[in-house]
């Protein structure tokens, strides 16, 4: 097999494991975990006793997933599988996969990638455990000015009707029966000859 298609292979290889854990995990919880264990032990990964665990979602309060911590282990072990297959690679075609190699750059895309892979998928699974709400943040703000703006504000007004309220000029008092022109508080009348006749 070609270095290129190698490499290839070891991207497509990583791709399915971490879509599989991911899954299994998702569908995983404090009263669901014979798959994920049974995941688990594929990865010789030993889990703690279920007493443990089940006070770790106490603590964590989450009523689904498997733990996050299980799962960045078992995500580590993934990538230190991809790791031990690039190595395979690279060593069975050192001349191609070095600096000036014709696959040096896949090579260096696929190191580049297992780097920090743990707390990238880790934190991408959290995410789905516990999705944001917008809230405080100036996301948030955001978020929800996008969702109003959709809104129409007339749409529940119904019918629009003029009004207009006398006051006096006098005191500022509104004016308390309808067609009584004298202020009801200090007996000014609200109409005055040169004052509102305009």
């Amino acid at each position: 097999m070609a270095t290129g298609a190698e490499l290839q292979a070891v991207h497509q290889q990583l791709d399915g494991a971490l879509v599989a854990l991911r899954t299994t995990a998702l569908a995983a919880g404090p009263s669901a975990l014979v798959a994920w264990d049974a995941l688990l032990a594929g990865a010789h990964l030993q889990p703690r006793p279920i007493e443990v665990r089940l006070q770790r979602y106490s603590t964590l309060k989450l009523t689904r997933g498997a733990l996050p911590d299980e799962y960045r282990a078992a995500v580590q072990v993934a990538a230190r599988k991809a790791a031990g297959r690039l190595a395979a690679v690279v060593e069975a075609d050192p001349e191609g996969t070095d600096h000036h190699g014709p696959h040096a750059s896949a090579c260096g895309v696929l190191r580049a990638r297992l780097v920090g892979l743990v707390d990238r998928e880790g934190a991408a699974y959290d995410s789905l455990l516990r999705p944001k709400k917008p809230g405080g943040s100036l996301g948030g703000v955001f978020a929800r000015a996008r969702a109003s703006s959709a809104l129409d504000p007339w749409k529940h007004l119904g019918s629009w009707s003029d009004s207009i309220t006398l006051s006096c000029t006098t005191c500022g008092a509104p004016q308390q029966v309808a067609l009584e022109f004298d202020c009801h508080y200090c007996h000014t009348p609200l109409f005055r000859e040169g004052f509102g006749w305009d």
